[in-house]
């Protein structure tokens, strides 16, 4: 029987590094380990994903769409006659949290039924992933004061026990592996690596792989820079600001920037300590020094 495998990152998590990876080696992965691999950029503009797009916004899905949608679902899977099929893009569950988790794991075992799916997910403790959201907004040229930003958010809407709770409801949770974020801290390779295992157990060598100079974060003096120059630039101008913060004041080199003060991320931390313990006592496992960041 086939195999599905659905990546859906989240966001904030080095999945970009991840979905790099995955295209580089796409033709490693169908020759030696028999997965086709679907990237976003394919997934995005099909009948499959269309559904995805509306049950994430609340939309209406009528009978025809979700019957296109599985159709289409199905036609990435005709594509010649491998053993496993893996579908990446951090917008399966798209918005800044997971809109409408349910609706979306029932319409993706759904399109599946019948085939072994497995689901790929990591989390990222809710303070930093929080700042990086914010970050991530200031990247792409959307400046807005963070006060400003928190004021737009919910601090009480980020249970990644939910959101795996609504996942296993619908795949069976021996079918969902969740892995932390912060395992990073031991190195990229060593991350990615993890990643390729949930896939396969086929020997992928990764050592000369640059997985260092993927989406280098801004730095405090960066995000300084970028308030302020930002606005008086065209797209274009800002795209060639951003290049060279990135490459000459980022994270590697210069000091994080400050968002939440240290008693700000305590408070945060002590709101979902509850939660995250049961997240890690449910989903995570063999994490201990990770589960720090957590409660």
């Amino acid at each position: 029987m086939r195999e599905v495998v659905f990546y859906c990152g989240a966001h904030k998590t080095a999945s970009s590094m991840i979905r790099k990876f995955l295209r580089k080696n796409e033709n490693f992965l169908e020759a030696k380990c028999d997965i086709k691999s679907y990237d976003r950029e394919v997934i995005i503009n099909s009948d499959f994903f269309n559904v995805i797009s509306k049950l994430s916004s609340y939309q209406e899905v009528q009978n025809s769409e979700w019957n296109k949608g599985r159709d289409s679902f199905l036609s990435f899977m005709d594509a010649g006659n491998y053993s496993k099929y893996l579908f990446h893009n951090e917008d399966f569950f798209t918005a800044m949290f997971f809109n409408n988790v349910g609706a979306i794991s029932r319409y993706l075992s759904w399109v599946a039924e019948g085939m072994n799916t497995k689901v790929i997910i990591y989390v990222r403790n809710q303070v930093d992933y929080i700042e990086s959201w914010y970050l991530q907004k200031i990247h792409t040229g959307n400046i807005v004061s963070f006060d400003k930003y928190l004021s737009r958010i919910n601090l009480n809407g980020f249970s990644w026990t939910k959101v795996l709770d609504a996942i296993a409801s619908n795949f069976g949770r021996e079918n969902v592996n969740c892995i932390p974020y912060e395992s990073i801290q031991h190195g990229s390779k060593e991350y990615l690596q993890n990643f390729i295992s949930l896939l396969t157990d086929k020997n992928i060598d990764i050592s000369n792989y640059d997985t260092e100079g993927q989406n280098r974060s801004f730095s405090g003096i960066a995000v300084d820079m970028a308030v302020n120059f930002y606005p008086r630039l065209n797209r274009k101008e800002q795209k060639i600001l951003r290049k060279f913060l990135q490459e000459n004041f980022s994270t590697r080199t210069h000091e994080k920037p400050i968002l939440f003060l240290p008693e700000e991320r305590d408070n945060i931390k002590k709101i979902y300590s509850k939660d995250n313990k049961i997240l890690f006592k449910k989903y995570i496992s063999g994490y201990v020094q990770e589960s720090n960041f957590y409660f």
